[in-house]
């Protein structure tokens, strides 16, 4: 999923240099519409469970390091 939306925000990057402002006007879109896809994409790339704020720790914190 990191790799999709790196290759997404390249891609509007690089149509960015064109006349027409397209990565204002699709950060504005999401804003204003707050798609639920956009939300999935956000908790995929940091790699949480949806519905949960804060993910539980993935390793002991009892310093023995296992």
């Amino acid at each position: 999923m990191r790799a999709i939306a790196l290759l997404v925000l390249l891609g509007l990057s690089v149509l960015d240099f064109s006349p027409f402002p397209v990565v204002g006007l699709v950060a504005i879109g999401i804003v204003l519409t707050r798609p639920a896809w956009f939300l999935r994409v956000v908790l995929a790339i940091y790699d949480q469970p949806c519905g949960c704020a804060k993910a539980p720790p993935r390793h002991s914190t009892d310093g023995r390091g296992r």
